[in-house]
């Protein structure tokens, strides 16, 4: 899960589900400002932590999900909604490249096994294009 909302700027952002309703807390100039959104999308995660029981208000992080307390808001803003610093921000790409690199294999001989030899070179040949294509624009 990202840690922010796509805004023109970054801001400290914590997700809570309340009763239902799915909302962003966010700090601006001090200030706690309470957001409603419709839908927040979770790419799939392994080992996130669920407490046993959950109550109605429920905090929604990288790390797991916990229990949310309207009192506590100023602990939660500063270990899940702050900024990231550059060395964690290099570091996450870093093990997200590396856990690509070692599925890459794993998806090529899965490939060539579902789709033959043919389709698979196709396959690889375009996702080389939009890669150097997406190397231009996006540096680490």
């Amino acid at each position: 899960m990202k840690r922010y909302f796509k805004t023109k700027e970054k801001q400290c952002q914590l997700f809570v589900w309340e009763n239902g309703q799915t909302f962003i807390y966010s700090r601006k100039n001090g200030e706690t400002i309470k957001q409603e959104y419709a839908y927040i999308h979770f790419p799939y995660r392994k080992g996130l932590v669920v407490q046993e029981k959950l109550d109605d208000a429920v905090l929604l992080t990288h790390e797991g999900f916990y229990n949310f307390d309207i009192n506590r808001i100023d602990e939660y803003f500063e270990k899940y909604g702050r900024d990231d610093s550059y060395e964690e921000h290099i570091l996450f790409h870093k093990q997200q490249y590396s856990k690509w690199k070692a599925n890459r294999y794993k998806r090529f001989f899965f490939e060539i096994e579902r789709l033959g030899i043919l389709r698979t070179v196709i396959n690889m040949i375009y996702r080389l294009k939009i890669t150097k294509i997406r190397n231009l624009f996006y540096k680490y």
